[in-house]
């Protein structure tokens, strides 16, 4: 706290009328309510006060000159005084102590409108004030009041930061914290003020060689310039852990010695997530493409050797075609997949008639899957159900949920039912009868490259792309999708749409 001050070219036979008058200009420079300044001359302390009365003023008058007849300010006692000082007038107090030839000699207390944010109101070294001659009290005031101005600029660039700030005194104890840094640890502002940092907010290092919060905490490790950005988990209140970049660096005062620790933590969520979908991305080209990709020069292979007979030329015509085919949807479904996340998914919305829209394509599928023995069925337990809907691209979505219900279960019967959902919205359900999917995979499977289990991965080869597809185009629309188990046992997927009259 004593490294801000104002320095002062003060002679101990000053008038008092004089310091009156610097006074004066400080407080009206910048923008005050009202301000004390009390400096110890040859006489003894002398108070002046400014927008003040001097009797309801006494006991922060006697406190004050009593602090300056000492030979310095301890932090604990300036901020007794900042709290006196706010019981006696409106407004946040701002206590600068004086200083004439690097000697204290005095106390400044400013009363000013604004309410500071608590990230910067008990933060020492983040104001410093230097007026290089008594002389020039119009330049000093001036000063302080661009500092000040400064200073709100500060407070709300910190505040408004998106990056999470938490500033430690040198026992790394909680000095203060800005919003992102509340809302990512689940603390309220001002909660965990004086906490010990690496408790208020923990945080699990990826690479357990580099230090933690801990480091604020006096004689844990040497004051470094700064840190590298490190990866870590942040663990908030709640229990719930966020994947975090923090960035550390030591406060210092003039002499060296260390004020502070502020720390810097950046939510890196969605860039691991985009990291983890690369990845995956690269695991699903390199598995999944590869098998249809063998199997069209295997059998193009065979065709083109001239000492094998071509007996059956159609049948592997027929094959090449069949896994070209599912090589283009794959492609396709990645090309749509990557649209997604690059915010290009545009609807051509209509209003239609949902149960006749749907009966229409199940007429359409109805055939195509009762070559392979599985009989579709039509359920439709809401009449004059509308939707504005983008018919190509919800078709997709019913296609696929379809066709997930054949893929797993088999030649066993598939139901299709709509069906209101309250006043304001319908659901669409596609029923099978195959294994179904554990609780555990119901919300994952709607991921970018995930699948079910692994039975379920066996038994059905794809590279985890349609489901979320579907889960876009849906919540496109302003509806949810969802699984839930089937009576039969099986799988149950569905999703609602908003309705419209």
């Amino acid at each position: 706290m004593e490294d801000y001050h104002v320095d002062l070219q003060l002679d101990p036979q000053t008038e008092p009328e004089v310091l009156d008058d610097l006074l004066t200009q400080l407080v009206e420079a910048a923008g005050g309510q009202a301000g004390v300044m009390t400096t110890r001359l040859s006489t003894g302390p002398v108070t002046s006060l400014y927008g003040m009365d001097r009797e309801d003023s006494q006991p922060l008058v006697l406190m004050m000159e009593s602090l300056v007849e000492q030979d310095g300010i301890p932090p604990e006692q300036l901020a007794e005084l900042e709290q006196e000082a706010r019981r006696r007038g409106r407004g946040r107090p701002l206590a600068i102590p004086i200083r004439s030839g690097g000697k204290p000699v005095g106390i400044f207390c400013l009363w000013h409108r604004s309410e500071a944010p608590p990230l910067l109101q008990d933060s020492p070294g983040l104001v410093h004030l230097n007026v290089d001659q008594f002389e020039s009290s119009l330049q000093g005031a001036r000063l302080l009041e661009r500092l000040l101005h400064e200073r709100k600029w500060l407070e709300a660039v910190v505040q408004h930061s998106t990056d999470g700030v938490v500033i430690h005194d040198p026992q790394g104890r909680v000095m203060g914290y800005n919003l992102t840094m509340a809302k990512l640890s689940g603390w309220k502002i001002g909660e965990a003020v004086g906490q010990l940092g690496n408790e208020a907010f923990p945080l699990v290092l990826v690479e357990s060689h580099v230090f933690d919060t801990a480091v604020a905490v006096s004689g844990s490790v040497p004051w470094l310039s700064a840190t590298d950005p490190v990866e870590a988990r942040l663990l908030a209140r709640d229990g719930q852990s966020v994947e975090v970049e923090v960035i550390g660096a030591p406060l210092f005062d003039r002499q060296g010695q260390p004020l502070g620790w502020v720390m810097t933590v950046r939510d890196i969520s969605k860039r691991k997530e985009m990291e983890r979908l690369h990845k995956l991305f690269l695991s699903a080209v390199s598995h999944e493409l590869q098998t249809p990709i063998a199997i069209i020069r295997g059998y193009a292979g065979l065709m083109a050797d001239p000492e094998v007979e071509l007996n059956n030329v159609r049948e592997q015509a027929a094959v090449i075609e069949e896994e070209a085919q599912r090589l283009e949807r794959m492609v396709q479904q990645m090309l749509y997949a990557t649209r997604i996340q690059a915010g290009g998914l545009k609807l051509q919305r209509h209003l239609v008639e949902v149960g006749p829209w749907l009966k229409k394509l199940c007429d359409k599928l109805r055939p195509v899957y009762k070559l392979k023995g599985v009989k579709l069925s039509l359920h439709e337990e809401d009449k004059g159900l509308f939707a504005a809907v983008d018919e190509e691209k919800l078709q997709q979505v019913v296609t696929n949920f379809v066709e997930n219900a054949v893929k797993y279960a088999g030649a066993k019967p598939v139901k299709v039912n709509l069906r209101s959902d309250g006043a304001r919205r319908l659901r669409l359900e596609v029923q099978d009868s195959g294994p179904g999917i554990p609780s555990d995979d119901r919300e994952r499977i709607f991921t970018a490259f995930e699948r079910g289990g692994d039975p379920l991965k066996q038994r059905v080869r794809g590279a985890g792309l349609g489901l979320y597809i579907c889960k876009a185009i849906v919540e496109a629309h302003g509806g949810k999708v969802g699984v839930d188990p089937s009576k039969e046992g099986g799988a149950l997927f569905y999703f609602t749409l908003p309705r419209e009259k």
